[in-house]
């Protein structure tokens, strides 16, 4: 920024505005969602770091991906109020206020308050000062949300409106509290008098630094003596200080409601024009009489009377260097100071007769950001009361801390005395220009500096913790591969439903696969403490066992369950009297803090050699980690967790090592768990409804994505059952138009569906991410739903995200495939065709596969055609073990009341069911269904004339198609594929070809899967205009080989 020579007396105003490279960006018109949006995704990381310092991101980042793990329903909701200066403003759409490049063009004057044709509103909150205390209250159960306000105004406005707010929400019989800040305080008890008549209203009231009886700041600003006012003309280029304060703050009538009241004003009059110095700024006498009598407007200290009386909380901050009382002067005021405040509000005047007091070493703008601040609040809000803080003053009265909120000020007016040149402000001087009235946050001692090991200088020697205990535990930090760990035994942590990635890719390869056996037979349900042991094959690894830990679903992982599942193994392992574990940061590819997972990791390790008493044998425990940056920060952490109170009970030595990089491998089996890019998972589960009180369903959506930059994020989403129905309606009239207008159909009603089924975050997120493949985990309700056709702009789940599901259910039996079939070279298909003889599509479809197996030599085929097509003789084909396919044409068969009975119907309309495969000892891998034209069968009696399609509603199709996938998979299908509606004869001859070209591995650049045989044809019936791209459906493992010879 231009050096320039300016005085509080001058009236002169540069006469141009500086170039925008003056001045650092500064992402004004960031909305509070679009940051929370930017943390969880890990996008728009340029103008984060502007908004927050480098090390205070890391932390919001964490916090903010615990706190979208964190299901509020039903939670206290809080409302939070900033202070003064801590609401956004805009004029006419345009954010001013904080906005320095407005500022520097002399638009701060819009915000002058002169007349009724005020266009300024609130648009937001200042960020760096309150998205900790909301993530935070997030995390806590809470479901917290800003109530912004115009500070210019005077306090019973915005009171009103925060007591309409209140009204509607107790309409809605929901439960409410308030948390406010500085003078956000004063207008959370404005709204509190309007509602005295309705005491329960809101539960608790928690106030921060709120002055309660004035300040001695406002007085300061409208002099031009205040470090805020100060800062403001130093980015303004058309105006200087005096100008700011005569034409800006001097008119803004909620800031001079806060001069000092009453008593507490020292004998003056500070709503008198007189009692302001007679020269240089000056505030407006018709402002201050309009300030007059606010305390007239506030309720006291509780909320009701007598024994039923609700006290409010009021935190106060004591002990920094304070101004409480100003000696008038000719042309400014002269300063007396204290300890006895919080730098802002003389403590006197925050005290409040009738609420409950508690009391700080913090200084008033840091109020909502400190760390047992926010965690006192958390108290009070769930009890009422708090014991975190200081219940008297007086100690805390002895010890001053000098104030900060000149520091940044003062650095920039000694760099612009120093040079000659331009002097640019720095984005932190910027964000700091509020700190007396609302600090941007700062990271937390615990949160290690980027970059940084902190000052370890770590010898190559261990470090021992000095305790004498007669439990010992040696805790080392390796850097390398897992695999290349010595130990008894490996552990490593599985999700519900979720191929594993990371260290679990790297054990698989070299143990040969047995693990992705494992996966893929469904033989490990990984519920939340489940331990799952193998024996690793000899020399396969360093270690004699693998030891699996249960970490339940994705979108329930919190530092709370990992812990308890770590507790859960451990106890195991301690019983079999393992001594030598080795193990990596588990749940590191959910976005939750490597710190928080090695701390739970030695928290449920210290709960379960607590419960083994006086019998422990564990003594190493080794955690690998291969990124060497993480490698180092982790180093950090290990120690300091290694000499916290928490290890009070053992003697421990922490050690480093680097590891030998691993041999290269080659499988015999074939296939391994594969490293597999940008593949991520969808979680969708009913919460809520329909019922008696709400037409809606509520709909939980969650998604892990993957990469470095891996999280969680969940969101609620409510459907309108009319309308869900009109989307299932709107699909079967595009289905059955066809041609180039359903496909065009289909197009529009997947957009609707995306905005009718996906919260707002989660789309944003896919339409970021758009991964592939993706992989959708359904419970009963959302398998109802068609997801292959919904579309984020130009980006499907079934064409683009290769859309594959997995059914989240209990009992599920493993799958029976026999590993010698998938050894063996030769593709073998049972074709079953048109077993009641009355499906001309089926026909046509069982002579499109037969010609379409004679093709290829690599096919072999045993067909049941029409009445040959018996249950008896279904069935023993099923068991022989010597088919890899079932190709089925013909009815499905659908029991509302009973799923496990549905299955196809045979000859002589007999049903094989899941429950009947649930019996056989082998089966197929794949069981392929395409639905012919009638192919619909939905009760007891099956008809002997089908149904016109036009006839038969979506919902019921797919509610037939999905049981019948559900059934088969219960009974021990591997992998399934089926059509929601009647696929067409063209359609299903090119889905064929390409699906079963890719199994047999026809194009050496595509691997043969079930996922890329599926996007394969996917892919081709879209290239070709046909809508039945959105028509196959897949349940089971995308990365699944029918195949594991050399040659695929």
């Amino acid at each position: 920024m231009a050096k320039r020579r300016r005085t509080r007396s001058s009236s002169a105003k540069p006469s141009s505005v500086p170039p925008d490279t003056a001045l650092p960006p500064f992402p004004a018109d960031m909305t509070a969602d679009s940051v929370e949006r930017a943390l969880l995704l890990g996008t728009d990381r340029e103008q984060l770091r502007q908004l927050f310092s480098e090390d205070y991101l890391r932390q919001l980042q964490h916090l903010a991906q615990q706190a979208n793990r964190v299901s509020t329903r039903g939670g206290l909701r809080v409302l939070i109020l900033p202070g003064i200066m801590g609401s956004t403003l805009e004029a006419d759409g345009n954010t001013i206020w904080i906005d320095p490049f407005d500022i520097a063009r002399g638009r701060l004057t819009q915000l002058a308050l002169t007349g009724s044709n005020d266009t300024v509103r609130s648009n937001g909150v200042f960020l760096p000062s309150y998205l900790e205390l909301k993530l935070r209250l997030q995390i806590a159960g809470f479901q917290p949300e800003y109530f912004h306000f115009d500070w210019r105004q005077p306090v019973q406005i915005a009171g009103k409106r925060l007591a309409d707010r209140i009204r509607a929400f107790s309409t809605d019989r929901q439960r409410v509290a308030i948390v406010a800040h500085s003078m956000g305080g004063l207008v959370a008890r404005a709204a509190l008098k309007l509602l005295s008549s309705n005491t329960d209203a809101v539960e608790q009231t928690v106030l921060l630094g709120t002055p309660n009886f004035g300040s001695f700041a406002p007085a300061q600003v409208m002099t031009g003596q205040y470090s805020t006012a100060e800062w403001v003309a130093r980015l303004d280029f058309r105006h200087n200080l005096e100008d700011v304060v005569k034409d800006v703050f001097s008119t803004f009538t909620g800031l001079c409601q806060m001069l000092p009241a009453g008593s507490h004003a020292n004998g003056v009059d500070y709503f008198d024009l007189a009692s302001f110095p007679s020269q240089g700024p000056r505030p407006r006498a018709a402002v201050l009489r309009a300030a007059v009598d606010l305390q007239s407007s506030l309720i006291a200290g509780a909320i009701g009377e007598g024994d039923d009386a609700r006290p409010l909380t009021m935190i106060a901050g004591v002990g920094v260097e304070t101004v409480v009382g100003l000696l008038r002067e000719r042309d400014k005021f002269g300063l007396i100071k204290s300890s006895a405040g919080d730098g802002t509000v003389p403590l006197a005047m925050a005290e409040l007769p009738g609420a409950i007091h508690r009391y700080c070493q913090v200084s008033h703008g840091k109020l909502p950001t400190n760390g047992e601040v926010i965690r006192a609040v958390i108290d009070v809000l769930k009890t009422g009361r708090t014991e975190r803080l200081d219940d008297r003053p007086d100690e805390l009265l002895r010890h001053r801390l000098p104030p900060t909120s000149d520091l940044h000020r003062d650095a920039l007016a000694l760099r612009m005395a120093a040079s000659a040149t331009s002097v640019p402000v720095t984005t932190t001087e910027i964000r700091h220009m509020l700190e007396p009235f609302a600090a941007p946050g700062e990271a937390d001692a615990t949160t290690p500096s980027v970059g940084s090991t902190s000052t370890l200088a770590l010898s190559k020697e261990p470090v021992v913790v000095g305790r004498k205990r007669t439990q010992r535990l040696d805790l080392r930090l390796a850097q390398g591969d897992i695999t290349q760990a010595e130990g008894q035994a490996v552990m490593l942590g599985i999700f519900s439903d979720v191929r594993p990635g990371g260290a679990a890719v790297a054990i698989d390869q070299q143990i040969d696969g047995v693990l992705a056996e494992v996966i893929e037979r469904r033989m490990y349900s990984a519920n939340l403490g489940e331990v799952f042991v193998l024996p690793t094959p000899r020399r396969a690894i360093r270690a004699d066992l693998l030891v699996l830990i249960g970490l339940g679903s994705f979108n329930e992982f919190t530092e709370e369950t990992f812990r308890f599942a770590v507790e859960n193994a451990m106890r195991t392992l301690l019983r079999c009297q393992v001594d030598n574990i080795v193990t990596v940061p588990i749940g590191g590819g959910t976005g939750l803090a490597k710190p928080a997972i090695v701390r739970a990791l030695v928290q449920g390790l210290l709960a379960a050699l607590k419960d083994a008493g006086s019998r422990p044998s564990l003594r190493e425990l080794t955690i690998c980690e291969r990124d060497a940056a993480t490698y180092e920060q982790l180093s950090h952490d290990v120690l300091q967790l290694a000499a916290s109170p928490q290890l009070d009970d053992l003697e421990v030595t922490f050690d480093r090592e680097i590891l030998p990089e691993p041999p290269a491998v080659r499988t015999r089996s074939g296939h391994t768990l594969e490293f597999e890019g940008n593949r991520s998972y969808l979680i969708v589960r009913k919460v809520a409804g329909p019922d008696a009180a709400s037409s809606n369903t509520t709909i939980d959506v969650s998604v892990l994505t993957s990469g470095r930059s891996a999280t969680v994020l969940s969101a609620e989403q409510d459907i309108h059952n009319k309308q869900f129905e009109q989307l299932l309606d709107a699909i079967r009239k595009a289905t059955s138009s066809g041609g180039r207008t359903g496909f065009n159909a289909l197009t529009k009603v997947g957009e609707q569906a995306a905005e009718l089924l996906l919260p707002k975050l989660i789309r944003d997120a896919l339409e970021e991410l758009r991964p592939m493949p993706l992989t959708l985990v359904n419970d009963a309700w959302s398998s109802r739903v068609p997801w292959e056709v919904v579309r984020l702009g130009d980006w499907s789940f079934g064409e683009d995200g290769n859309l594959s599901r997995r059914y989240s259910t209990d009992n599920i039996s493993v799958a029976k495939w026999l590993r010698e079939r998938r050894q063996a070279e030769q593709l073998r298909f049972l074709l079953v065709v048109d077993p009641t003889e009355d499906l001309e599509g089926a026909e046509r479809e069982g002579r499109r596969i037969e010609g379409l197996i004679a093709k290829h030599k690599g096919m072999s085929l045993t067909r049941l055609w029409k009445s040959e097509a018996t249950r008896e003789r279904i069935s023993a084909e099923l068991e022989s073990g010597e088919h890899d396919v079932l190709h089925y044409a013909g009815h499905a068969f659908f029991d509302p009341d009973n799923r496990s009975a549905s299955g196809i119907v045979c000859a002589g309309h007999s049903v094989l069911s899941g429950r009947d495969l649930a019996r056989l000892d082998s089966l197929p891998a794949l069981c392929v269904f395409n639905a012919c034209e009638s192919g619909r069968v939905r009760s007891q009696r099956l008809p002997l004339k089908n149904p016109s399609r036009a006839e038969v509603k979506m919902q019921d199709l797919i509610d037939r198609n999905v049981s019948f996938a559900e059934a088969w998979l219960r009974g021990g299908i591997g992998n399934f594929v089926g059509t929601y509606w009647p696929v067409g004869d063209h359609a299903a001859a090119v889905f064929a070809e390409t699906f079963y070209g890719v199994l047999l591995a026809q194009d050496p650049q595509v691997p043969p899967t079930i996922g890329s045989a599926l996007a394969k044809a996917r892919e081709q019936l879209y290239s070709e205009s046909e809508l039945d791209w959105a028509n196959y459906i897949h349940y089971g493992e995308p990365a699944f080989r029918l195949k594991l010879s050399d040659r695929t």
